[in-house]
């Protein structure tokens, strides 16, 4: 591929920053219950929208009524998807991470994080420990580190303050992002490739 093919022109380019510009779909394969599910790995920017391009790993999902196959679903199914296509399960914590960085990286992962620690909120209350647990995987999802919930479970051991906890995370959070997107950037590429194979396969 010629990669002066792929941007329109110098200010796309920028946004790109190097990384590939894709949009593809899989052939289907089919879940145990027969429902088929096609992947479709996009990392684009919206038409219209002056924003940095952000890679979306979605499917839908097929289920035959009769002799033919229809939509019943989908979006980021990603169970799912990695079901019915294990090859694409390293990639599926990227969904959503654009060329800059994770989708309100610091925001949302400081969000949760603050729920899971201080077992409060605003609008909810006291929130259960079920509810605590949830809020931890949601930060260690948003923030693509799996040890986020170490930190968590060990500043609620040791009663740490959010006071203290919340800058601490943030300032973690921002040390890291170099590395992670370095990491995102050569899974981009596989992406890439792994299109490039099926293609000339």
């Amino acid at each position: 591929m010629n990669t002066e093919e792929i941007y329109a022109d110098t200010a796309d380019r920028r946004k790109f920053n190097g990384l590939p510009r894709m949009d593809f779909t899989l052939e289907p394969r089919p879940l145990e219950d027969g429902t088929l599910v096609r992947p479709r790995v996009k990392f684009d920017t919206l038409e219209g929208v002056n924003q940095a391009p952000y890679l979306s790993i979605t499917c839908d999902l097929l289920e035959q009524r009769g002799s033919r196959f229809v939509d019943v679903g989908g979006g980021a199914a990603h169970e799912a998807l990695a079901e019915a296509f294990p090859e694409l399960a390293p990639f599926i914590k990227w969904h959503l991470v654009s060329a800059e960085e994770p989708l309100h990286y610091i925001a949302n992962t400081m969000y949760w994080t603050e729920r899971a620690i201080k077992g409060t909120c605003r609008y909810d209350g006291e929130l259960s420990e079920r509810d605590r647990e949830t809020a931890a995987k949601h930060a260690a999802s948003t923030a693509i580190w799996s040890q986020l919930g170490e930190y968590i479970a060990m500043a609620r051991a040791n009663g740490l303050d959010w006071s203290v906890a919340g800058p601490r995370l943030e300032e973690a959070l921002n040390l890291r992002l170099p590395a992670l997107m370095r990491a995102f950037r050569e899974d981009l590429e596989k992406l890439a490739s792994m299109k490039a194979e099926e293609v000339t396969a």
